[in-house]
């Protein structure tokens, strides 16, 4: 077997901000374009990347009356 390439950690910056920007992109055709397996860019992104939006708080909900 043969060794797996060593990324820098600015590259693998970069590749997850591309992942998390992407638009209407798909994740494969972001790794594809950048050389990277498709496994492997997902486990950056579970490792360090960041989303905006996050789910909705788990456990008691505080409801409100609208106006």
């Amino acid at each position: 077997m043969g060794m797996s390439p060593k990324y820098s950690r600015e590259f693998k910056e970069a590749l997850v901000t591309q992942i998390l920007t992407r638009g209407d992109r798909t994740i494969s055709s972001v790794c594809e374009e950048a050389g990277v397996l498709r496994r492997t860019a997902t486990k950056w992104v579970q490792r360090c990347g960041t989303v905006t939006t996050h789910p909705p708080p788990r456990g008691r909900m505080t409801w409100t009356a609208e106006a």
